[in-house]
């Protein structure tokens, strides 16, 4: 058995309450790990192109939203976001770009 399968069988385990703490366990560490991911291209600059296409298309008047799929083709290989956390996920990466371009 593999580590994986191991791990699905013992959630499948847990009663509604242990489920639920491992969950928000879960979403957190996810959270985490996502900042984490989006600190560090920050910091290597992936997203300078990024950042200067949008602020010559705002300067143009011509703002795009900023959408998953656009995060997912350029920055979040094999990275899924969750919808209910997309939000919270874009707003601290908006975050990371402002704090990291001054």
């Amino acid at each position: 058995m593999s580590k994986i399968e191991s791990i699905e069988r013992h959630v499948e385990e847990l009663d509604d309450t242990a489920f639920a703490v491992c969950r928000e366990w879960f979403l957190a560490y996810e959270n985490e790990r996502w900042d984490r991911h989006n600190e560090q291209d920050s910091r290597s600059g992936s997203f300078d192109a990024l950042v200067q296409d949008a602020g010559t298309a705002h300067l143009a008047g011509k703002p795009t939203p900023l959408g998953s799929t656009l995060l997912l083709q350029n920055f979040g290989q094999g990275i899924t976001p969750c919808p209910p956390l997309f939000k919270q996920r874009r707003e601290r990466w908006q975050r990371s770009i402002a704090n990291s371009h001054g």
